[in-house]
């Protein structure tokens, strides 16, 4: 079975929806990104091809700063696979990263896709972090206090949108705190990962997405009816009611559910846990090139 490498055009979407639509239980995101990945710079579509060019793999690599690279949106058709497509892709992927300056390729697969973790693996990535996903209803998951009515427990103190001026305290805590490392220094911006920067606290500043407390901080925003919490800080004796606190403003910001993302630690998941969270597992990857 012969095929080529070749870049993604706009008149493969229907070829790739065919085979990536039911990726997941949920579906997937590939055919639905496809024309945005495709206008957007510093994005690498590449489709492998059968010979009568249609495709049958594609994989997208996406330079996250001047020297970090994603990859992502790996697929191979299934009466293809197990020939060495999503290698190929790769292989191309590195090259085209390597030459604008990317000293590292990442990417992230979930625990339970015990095939992929394998083929990363063989193909020469390790693991760098174990990340975890706490998301749930915001309406479900606000604990409750009992005897007071069923009124909402309120966090012990709340988080305020923050200014340019929080930056600096901000950075100095997480790169001296307990999350920092776990991290790698990194953040998710969309579930891709790259090191966080002070211009990433300010700009989540000048977008009125930075929060601060006594608590902690968090980068939080509304994506449609979701507060994704891309970044946070905070100390394991805080953590429970940072995460409440995390509630209450999806609450102020009328999301109907939260999605928040941190390094897998067990203080971690406990406040995760304990303010009724679902949990999904993760890790990164990372290749140096």
């Amino acid at each position: 079975m012969e095929y080529t490498i070749r870049d993604g055009r706009a008149d493969d979407h229907d070829r790739i929806e065919e085979f990536t639509t039911n990726t997941f239980k949920w579906g997937d995101y590939v055919h639905d990104k496809w024309h945005e990945w495709l206008t957007s710079p510093g994005v690498n579509v590449l489709v492998a091809a059968d010979a009568e060019d249609h495709p049958v793999g594609t994989s997208v690599c996406i330079m996250m700063s001047d020297t970090e690279a994603w990859l992502q949106g790996s697929r191979v058709h299934p009466d293809w696979r197990r020939i060495g497509v999503a290698g190929s892709l790769a292989e191309r992927h590195k090259v085209w990263a390597r030459d604008r300056g990317s000293y590292v390729l990442r990417l992230c697969i979930e625990k339970w896709n015990e095939p992929a973790h394998g083929q990363v693996t063989r193909d020469g990535y390790r693991p760098i972090s174990d990340w975890i996903e706490g998301f749930g209803s915001v309406s479900s998951r606000l604990p409750s206090v009992v005897g007071n009515g069923d009124t909402r427990a309120k966090a012990l103190e709340a988080l305020v949108r923050g200014t340019t001026n929080d930056v600096q305290p901000a950075i100095m805590s997480w790169s001296s705190g307990e999350l920092y490392r776990p991290a790698r220094a990194m953040f998710t911006v969309d579930w891709k990962w790259r090191r966080l920067t002070e211009d990433d606290l300010a700009k989540a500043a000048r977008q009125e997405a930075l929060w601060v407390g006594r608590t902690g901080w968090a980068i939080a925003a509304l994506d449609n009816t979701t507060l994704e919490v891309a970044w946070f800080d905070t100390r394991p004796e805080d953590a429970p009611d940072f995460v409440r606190s995390l509630l209450e403003i999806a609450v102020g910001e009328e999301a109907t559910d939260v999605k928040i993302m941190a390094p897998d630690l067990p203080w971690v998941r406990s406040a995760f846990e304990a303010a009724g969270l679902e949990i999904a597992d993760m890790t990164v990857y990372g290749l140096t090139l």
